[in-house]
Order: structure tokens, then C-alpha cells, then sequence
């Protein structure tokens, strides 16, 4: 927050400026045709008029008068004069008083050495204006200057500066030339003048008399637009004024005639007091939170609201409130702080003092022990060694815990099968890793839900506990890896459930770890065998099979199933002379008393066709089947059987 504040507002009563007036040009009871305002009618107003007119360079005039009554959001001054066919408006809300109490309106773009009369009148919002006569005279400048507007900001330093300087700005003057080749109106230099405010009035801006510490002069290069003001007094306060020097006043300094550009406008500024009262900063604005994600278990990230007044630096004291030989607390301790901050405190070790630069407002403490309390204090300090009765403390809540909380996790994703048909036994668990720039994560538990047998909940891999279960889990990298794999599971029976948690390891807790089950998922999954349907795989392809009697042999011919689990294809051949027609329920159960009359053949996994030889004059039934030799399962019966007579030609 600056320490920059309005203009104080003289009133004068007019009777006693009367006499005090000193004006460039001639003071007139005329109002000519050229200078009169609008047409509105003529209602009475408590309004002089103009006060006084004043050249300032070639081409502006500053026009001076008193305000009117009324409110100024419903006033507007309308500025007339010679040579304009429209008058000069100006809202009364955009315009402030000076030290005189008097109000300016600068008119631009005028003639250079041209004569001018200017008259100002009042209206209000319904548009009655004011019927004062009053003009002044006055003629702009015969030579170039600087087109420069005026000074643009006074600001406050930070720190022990702002108790001796003030950064001033300004905009740049138009520049019709370059750094090697110079035009008369480019600006060679600026010209500062600070007055004291409370010895000087603003009209003692060009008054040598006064010289430091109530009035300071500083020029400065024509390049730059800021400059900080050094050599001032704490806690007081400037009027403080910009005009441009431009390239020909300074090759024609002999020439008291030659004028170089005259603004009058001021801004008022002040510097920063000495004492602690001075310094202007919320201290209930103290922020200790843990740095983001893992980092977060051994640092600190600290912010304060920005102190703005004459201070020399920031410190920041911590230590472990967790430690049994501890230090003492902040409100013991502080009395005896040592005045150099550089780490731990010899007079008290435990404790740490990290300096920070008073243009800072926010820094990280490291190397912390992790899950541990600390106490946090922040310190503005007056003076460099921070002496007591030198600073300022912000509230601090401490203790502060070095955990930025488990890493947010999505859980388990879904849950695929084996792809493997020789094990049926295991799943794959898919999931994201966790967002470790979220929270801390030192792994992930298995957790397989209670199933009978097991009555509880079981970790496969607690770090500190025993898998009591029958599955087992295949390593994985938490921080890498999406899919981790279960094993032992059976098939058919309840589902099996399983979750994924993050963890950390933490002393503090009684299974040696903390666990986060916030957002926990639950999947389930169950190990039922699906051989393949009938409509899956319809047995032999007839049409494609060959059988041969000349060789007594047949080619079986099948297509890949569509669907449905299996490991091999299995050939069934009823023997000749056997009983009854070709039953699939006789030959793939051992119980069965016709189950002796076929042959099985296993052909094996991923073909398509087997040959068959056989002995001569037979009659003998095909059938194929898949089969599961894992649990003993096979496909869904078909129809397509293949009939071969060897006794045929």
C-alpha cells in the first residue's frame, strides 16, 4: 500500500484572493463573441469564472479556477477560447484542487506565439450554464519545447530504502529524433523537484532560495522515465514535480529568453516512518503448508502477506516440536534468538533462522524430518540484527505437520482374466499409478476381500504384516507399472474381490504403515470355465473332410472355434461292430458302460484337420470335440459326425 495521498484542498474565500491574484495575462468584464459557450440558458451559479491562464510550452496553456458549487459528479467547466469552434469540456469529477484550492484544465494543440483569450463557464447536467463574463489573455511560447505530459506515479520502496527515497515515474516525452541525431524537441533531460510539504508550499517549486533538506532538485537523463529519489527524511512528506529539459534549451542556456516546458502538475508522496507502527502488512496472513506431492514429507512451503514500510528483512524460525531433547518454544526462545540468521541457532540448537530478502513474500523450508510437527514462526525485521523491539511477528498456528497427505489414486480400473489357457488361476489387477505430485506414496497394498475360507480382509503384501491366504502376487513398480498379477485363485465358487491402496511408512502407527482408503474401489471377479457352445463349435466339417477307401484312411477336417475355453481337440472313433449309433454322452464319460467302444485321440491345440488310418472292411463313426484338461470339461455336443465304410469300393 503507498503512502500517496490527494491533495489537500484549500478554501480561499474569494474577497481575500481578490487582491492576490497574479496573472499572466489581463483580467476583462468583455466576453467576445469567439469566447462565448453554448446557447443553454443563462442560470445563476456560484461561480467566478477563470482565475488565471498560464503558457506552459508552444502549443498548452494551463487554465485556473476556483470550483463551483454543487455536486461535482453533476458539473461539467466548459473552457472557451479565441480561434476554437467548439468549447473544452471537463467533467468536475475528473479534476482536483491544488494547494490553492484552485482547479486546472490544460488546453492543448494551440498555436505556437499565438495570443489567446480564454473564459470558463459552468453547466450542470440539464444543461444550465453559468453567465460569469471573466477572460484572460495570454500568449503560448516562441520557441519549441518538450511535449510532455507531467509526472505519472510517486511509489514506495520496500525495505529500509522507503525510509530515505521515493521511486518516481513519469511518461516519456515525444521523441522526434534518435540517440545520434538529435531534433530540438527530443527530451535531453528531466528536472525533479521534491519540496518538503510540511515547511514548503508547491509554490516554492522554482524558488532557489530553499535549498536541502526542504527542497531537492535531481536531473536525470532524457532516457530514462523512473528514478528513485534518494536523500529524503522518514516519514515525510513531498510535493514532488517532472518537467522536460529538451536538446535546444540546452545549446541555447545563454538565452534568458528561450523557455523550455513548464508544467505545474504535482503528486504528493511520503516516505516510510522509522518505528514499527509505520509498517503496514496483515500479520494474521502467515500460510505453513507442505510442498507439493512427495515433497511435501520433508519441506514446507511458506507464505506471508508482503510487509510495506522501512524494514530490512524477513526470517523465519523453525524447529521439531516432535524432538525429546527438543528446544525451547517460540515464547522462551525468542529473546535470546541470535542476530545473525544462517541456520541452526548457536545459543539454542533445534532451532533454524532461514533469511529471506524483503522483496519476498513466500519460501520453501528442506531437509525436514518427515511426519514430524514443527513449530513456524515469521519475523519482519526493522533493523539487521532483528533486535528485540525490532521486529515483528506474523501469527503463527503452529504446529505445522511435515505430510501433504496420501497420493490421490484411482483404484483398480478392471480386472482381466489369464490369457494363458494352462492358467486359468490367475488375474491381472489394471490400474493407474498414483499421482505422486499430489501426496506422498512410498507402494501399494493387495488387498484380497474377505471369501470363505478367510473370514477378513488380507493384505498379499503388507511390508510388516504376513499373507495368511492362499494367492499369491507378482512384484510390480507402483510408479511405473498399470497392471499388477494374482495367483491361486479357483475356479467356479464366490467371486474374488480385491482393492489397491496407497501407503507410506510411518512409525507412528501400529502396523508401521499409514493407509489411505479415501476414494477406495472394490472390484470383483469370478473364475467360471466357459467351454465353447455347440454354435461356437459345430464339430466336423463335412463338406471339407476326405475319406479315402483305397487307403483305408480319412482326413477330419474342423474350424477354429468361435468362442469358449479349451486346450486341445479330441477325435472320437466308434469301433465297427459296436452297439447302437454314435453318442458324444457315451464317450467323454468313463461311467458309461458303451464308453469302451470309442477311441480318443488327442490332436492336439491350435490345428485344424488330423488324419486317420483304419483297418479294411469296417464301418466306423467320427466325432470331435474340444476339451479342458485342467478340469476335465468339453465343448457343447454337436450333430456333425462322419460315417466311413472301408468295405465299400
Amino acid at each position: 500500500m503507498q503512502h500517496i495521498r490527494p491533495l489537500s484542498v484549500i478554501v480561499f474565500l474569494w474577497v481575500a484572493l481578490s487582491g492576490l491574484c497574479s496573472c499572466v495575462g489581463t483580467v476583462e468584464d468583455k466576453n467576445p463573441e469567439t469566447t462565448k459557450g453554448s446557447s443553454a440558458p443563462i442560470t445563476p451559479f456560484n461561480f467566478e469564472g477563470i482565475f488565471d491562464a498560464v503558457a506552459i510550452s508552444p502549443e498548452k496553456v494551463e487554465v485556473f479556477f476556483y470550483p463551483a458549487s454543487g455536486s461535482p459528479t453533476d458539473l461539467t467547466y466548459v473552457v472557451n477560447y479565441d480561434g476554437s469552434p467548439l468549447p473544452s469540456t471537463f467533467p468536475a469529477a475528473t479534476l482536483r484542487p491544488d494547494y490553492r484550492g484552485l482547479l486546472k484544465a490544460t488546453i492543448a494543440n494551440l498555436t505556437i506565439n499565438t495570443f489567446y483569450t480564454f473564459s470558463v463557464q459552468v453547466k450542470n447536467s440539464i444543461g444550465s450554464i453559468s453567465s460569469n463574463t471573466l477572460t484572460q489573455t495570454v500568449r503560448t511560447f516562441s520557441n519549441v519545447t518538450c511535449d510532455f505530459p507531467a509526472i505519472s506515479r510517486i511509489g514506495n520502496l520496500s525495505g529500509e530504502e522507503g525510509r530515505n527515497a521515493l521511486r518516481i515515474d513519469w511518461p516519456e516525452a515525444r521523441r522526434e529524433g534518435s540517440e545520434f541525431v538529435k531534433k530540438p524537441i527530443d527530451p535531453d533531460q528531466y528536472e525533479i523537484v521534491a519540496l518538503d510539504s510540511g515547511s514548503l508550499t508547491p509554490a516554492a517549486f522554482d524558488d532557489e532560495f530553499f535549498g536541502e533538506p526542504q527542497r531537492k532538485v535531481k536531473i536525470i537523463d532524457g532516457k530514462k522515465i523512473s528514478h528513485q529519489l534518494n536523500g529524503l527524511q522518514p516519514g515525510t512528506e513531498y510535493f514532488v514535480r517532472v518537467r522536460c529539459i529538451h536538446y535546444d534549451f540546452n545549446q541555447n542556456g545563454s538565452d534568458v529568453g528561450y523557455k523550455r516546458e513548464q508544467n505545474s502538475e504535482y503528486l504528493v508522496g511520503e516516505t516510510f516512518s522509522d518505528d514499527l507502527s509505520s509498517i503496514d502488512v496483515d500479520l494474521t496472513d502467515f500460510d505453513v503448508s507442505p510442498a507439493n506431492g512427495a515433497a511435501g514429507l520433508n519441506a514446507f512451503d511458506v507464505s506471508w502477506d508482503p510487509a510495506e514500510g522501512a524494514f530490512s528483512e524477513y526470517r523465519i524460525y523453525y524447529r521439531n516440536i516432535n524432538d525429546s531433547d527438543g528446544p525451547l518454544p517460540w515464547s522462551s526462545f525468542k529473546a535470546s534468538k541470535n542476530d545473525v540468521c544462517n541456520g541452526e541457532e548457536p545459543s539454542n540448537p533445534g532451532w533454524f533462522c532461514k533469511k529471506v530478502n524483503f522483496s519476498e513474500s513466500s519460501v520453501v523450508l528442506a531437509d525436514l524430518d518427515s511426519l514430524a510437527d514443527f513449530e513456524v514462526v515469521g519475523v519482519i525485521c526493522l533493523t539487521n540484527d532483528c533486535s528485540n523491539g525490532n521486529f515483528l511477528e506474523y501469527v503463527s498456528n503452529s504446529p505445522y505437520r511435515t505430510f501433504p497427505g496420501l497420493s490421490s489414486f484411482g483404484g483398480i480400473t478392471s480386472i482381466d482374466l489369464s490369457t494363458s489357457l494352462f492358467d486359468l488361476s490367475t488375474v491381472y489387477l489394471n490400474f493407474t499409478p498414483p499421482d505422486l505430485n499430489s501426496g506422498a506414496s512410498d507402494g501399494l497394498l493387495v488387498e484380497a476381500k474377505a471369501r470363505a475360507p478367510l473370514v477378513d480382509d488380507s493384505f498379499l503384501n503388507h511390508p510388516t504384516e504376513p499373507n495368511i491366504t492362499n494367492l499369491s502376487f507378482e512384484s510390480f513398480d507402483y510408479t511405473q507399472d498399470t497392471t499388477v498379477a494374482v495367483s491361486g485363485l479357483d475356479v467356479g465358487g464366490d467371486p474374488y474381490c480385491f482393492t489397491l491402496l496407497p501407503f507410506i511408512f510411518d512409525s507412528t502407527e501400529v502396523s508401521g504403515i499409514k493407509i489411505s482408503r479415501e476414494g477406495e474401489i472394490v472390484r470383483c471377479v469370478t473364475l467360471a470355465f466357459e467351454p465353447p457352445l455347440s454354435s461356437e463349435f459345430s464339430g466336423i466339417n463335412v463338406p471339407s473332410s476326405f475319406l479315402d477307401t483305397s487307403t483305408n484312411s480319412a482326413t477330419i477336417v474342423w474350424d477354429t472355434p468361435s468362442g469358449g475355453q479349451y486346450d486341445r481337440f479330441i477325435v472320437f472313433v466308434k469301433l465297427d461292430g459296436t452297439p447302437g449309433p454314435f453318442n458324444f454322452a457315451d464317450a467323454t464319460n468313463s461311467l458309461s458302460p458303451n464308453y469302451n467302444d470309442y477311441v480318443k485321440i488327442d490332436a492336439g491345440y491350435g490345428v485344424n484337420s488330423y488324419f486317420l488310418g483304419f483297418l479294411p472292411e469296417g464301418n466306423y463313426q467320427i466325432g470331435v470335440l474340444t476339451y479342458f484338461g485342467l478340469i476335465d470339461e468339453y465343448s457343447e455336443f454337436n450333430n456333425n459326425l462322419l460315417n466311413f465304410d472301408t468295405t465299400l469300393p
